[in-house]
């Protein structure tokens, strides 16, 4: 039996010393023991699992936030398809407002061409009436033969033409005096500026207007800018009693007229009037027939009311008042004005005072 000492084996095969270590294995024995377990081996095993959980954390909230957008989006497209059915119906809509507006623009029409044709109805009534020897001034043509009364209506026919063309010229021959009139006084226009001061609840405020051309309305601008000159329209009234119009009189605070200013220039001779200056919304014109001194500011579009034949209970119903300047500024204050028409009682009407009227040179 051979003993061999444990001590004189290679230590470097065995890395075993004596002593109280215990046997540490050399590379050459890995393979016959296991490596011992790394002490941070348990907590790099949590840091694992907890990376896992975030991992799980991160991919429910990317699910939520991929819900949430196809959410918004459906909610998008669903306020998208609304917008879409009101614009179809909006559309719709204008149509059929299209469609009434222009049923309204012919029934305007074919009451205009009603008004026309009761005129023309009218006038050969007359003719008839007159044939028939009825004649309004009390002249009886009914014991006359046909033949005499024909060659007598055929006579009065041609001295009304003749008339008619005199009193044609004779506005004409207006017309120019007053423009040249106009010029002398205040200038060359051709329109001119007034600017009117009025009282409302106690404050004074302000509104503007301009003329018409004084080449076009020469006859009603030189009424209404020598009324102004005058003073006529110093310390006068608004009267608060129509819905259409806002009417200006020529009567102070305390009701009394102010007749010793109403001298013929202050008033029209004839009511001038032409196709290319109406009665439009904040336009002027003057009341009455032929017009003048008192004058309106119309609310609304008064065109057909106050233009040829709008007003059938004068007796010449086929001519109109004469327009002859418009609000160009301070359209808030005549606002103001109108909304005190709108409760004032027709038969009593209330009041707005006019402090003033005066010509002014704009700044443009």
């Amino acid at each position: 039996m051979v003993v061999i000492n444990r001590s004189s084996l290679d230590k470097a095969q065995f890395g075993c010393i004596y002593g109280g270590d215990a046997l540490k294995p050399t590379n050459s024995s890995q393979n016959l023991r296991q490596r011992p377990l790394s002490p941070t081996f348990f907590d790099e095993s949590q840091s694992w699992n907890k990376g896992r959980t975030t991992k799980k954390r991160s991919g429910v909230l990317s699910w939520l936030l991929r819900i949430v957008t196809v959410g918004a989006f459906y909610l998008l497209y669903m306020t998208y398809s609304e917008l879409e059915e009101r614009k179809t119906e909006l559309s719709i809509m204008q149509e059929d407002f299209q469609g009434l507006n222009e049923n309204l623009i012919v029934t305007k029409g074919e009451l205009k061409s009603s008004e026309q044709l009761f005129v023309e109805l009218k006038q050969k009534l007359d003719d008839v009436r007159l044939q028939n020897g009825v004649f309004d001034d009390g002249v009886d043509l009914s014991n006359l033969t046909e033949e005499l009364r024909s060659e007598v209506s055929g006579d009065i026919v041609s001295r009304q033409k003749a008339l008619t063309n005199r009193v044609l010229d004779l506005q004409e021959t207006i017309k120019i005096l007053h423009m040249k009139e106009v010029i002398e006084r205040f200038g060359q226009g051709p329109t001119f500026f007034v600017e009117f001061a009025v009282s409302i609840e106690g404050r004074t405020k302000y509104f503007s207007v301009e003329t018409a051309p004084v080449t076009l309305m020469p006859h009603a601008v030189h009424t209404f800018l020598h009324a102004v000159d005058e003073g006529l329209w110093n310390d006068t009234v608004f009267l608060h009693k129509n819905k259409h119009i806002l009417q200006a009189a020529p009567q102070n605070s305390k009701g009394k007229s102010k007749v010793e200013l109403r001298d013929s220039e202050a008033r029209l001779v004839f009511p001038e009037y032409t196709a290319d200056y109406t009665h439009s919304k904040y336009s002027l014109g003057f009341a009455g027939r032929p017009g003048g001194p008192a004058f309106y500011i119309n609310i609304s579009d008064n065109t057909q009311t106050h233009g040829p034949g709008g007003q059938t209970h004068h007796v010449l119903y086929e001519e109109a008042d004469a327009c002859f300047a418009k609000v160009f500024r301070g359209h808030s204050v005549v606002d103001a004005l109108v909304k005190l028409s709108e409760n004032s009682n027709k038969k009593n009407p209330s009041v707005t005072i006019i402090k003033s009227a005066k010509m002014i040179t704009p700044k443009r």
